[in-house]
């Protein structure tokens, strides 16, 4: 398996819980779930400096994390 099909088929994505239920929810995953997540990608701003979300499938490295900010999940086990 050559590293761009690893690239094109993975993602690093930084959840941030929209409230304690859903961090609680988060916190039950466990492998082998199979897990529902809905919400957002979303930048963040940080004093002067903005984290900008990835928005693209064939970016690789710096800048190439997905931040989802998660309104509702579900685990399925």
């Amino acid at each position: 398996m050559s590293v761009s099909h690893v690239a094109w088929h993975s993602a690093n994505t930084h959840i941030i819980p929209s409230d304690d239920a859903v961090l609680g929810i988060l916190k039950q995953i466990r492998p082998n779930h199979y897990v529902e997540l809905e919400g957002y990608l979303v930048n963040i701003i940080l004093g002067d400096t903005t984290v900008r979300t990835s928005v693209s499938r064939d970016d690789t490295g710096g800048g190439a994390c997905e931040i989802f900010y998660v309104t509702q999940a579900r685990v399925h086990r």
